[in-house]
């Protein structure tokens, strides 16, 4: 069975990200977007990157939504402090998968049960999953209590995130193998490291999905290294 692959940007502007969909969307049928707020993590992403930044303002009021979204789908990767407060105005915007980072909050459990609330439908046209992503320093102890609550894991296969071409850190592979121990039908991801030599790891380990960034984007051939990656 092959792995899917999820081309994964960090959006310089709406410009950029309009961009980077557009070299993708003839073969990805789902691209993860990562906001970073400069404070969770160190460096700043659209819309993040301009004080209230006209071009979301826009999409958010007018009901644009974001690139190519008849083409695609949207999984937005929260790595910012307090995701209570804004996971909203992108489910507005169309992402159809929202990621909040256990680490990002204390409010886990009340952004679990208002997602639910708000979500009562998969016939909704606002129906959306939620994923929890988890760093490589935290217990997996602190994810359980919520795995019967959210759609899938994430788990974050660097060190030092935020930032696209870290190096693999190898413990996320018993962070895996524990997860699926506990729930085996719980779909995972990994972001971070992803290349030809770390997929087929993270595959063997049980992980579905691989958010993969600059051995993609960075590559000669985007369409041949996503089919390569594909296969792996």
């Amino acid at each position: 069975m092959s792995i899917q692959v999820v081309p994964a940007i960090i959006p310089k502007s709406f410009h950029d990200l309009s961009s980077r969909v557009q070299e993708v969307k003839s073969f990805a049928d789902l691209v993860q977007v990562d906001i970073l707020d400069g404070k969770y993590v160190p460096e700043k992403s659209w819309p993040y990157t301009v004080p209230n930044d006209p071009d979301f303002e826009k999409i958010k009021s007018e009901g644009e939504g974001l690139p190519f979204w008849k083409d695609v789908q949207f999984e937005v990767d929260l790595m910012i402090e307090n995701p209570e407060n804004v996971w909203r105005d992108w489910i507005r915007v169309g992402a159809s998968r929202i990621i909040v980072h256990l680490e990002s909050t204390e409010n886990m459990p009340k952004i679990l049960k208002e997602f639910k609330e708000e979500n009562v439908s998969k016939d909704s046209f606002l129906y959306s999953q939620i994923g929890i992503a988890i760093q490589i320093g935290t217990g997996n102890e602190e994810l359980y209590p919520y795995l019967e609550d959210i759609d899938f894991v994430q788990c974050m296969g660097i060190e030092k995130i935020g930032f696209q071409g870290q190096e693999f850190d190898e413990r996320v592979l018993e962070k895996i193998k524990d997860i699926k121990k506990m729930k085996p039908d719980i779909a995972v991801t990994v972001d971070g490291g992803m290349d030809e030599k770390t997929i087929p790891l993270v595959h063997d380990a049980g992980v579905e999905r691989v958010a993969v960034g600059s051995a993609l984007y960075e590559s000669e051939n985007i369409k041949e290294t996503y089919d390569f990656f594909s296969s792996l």
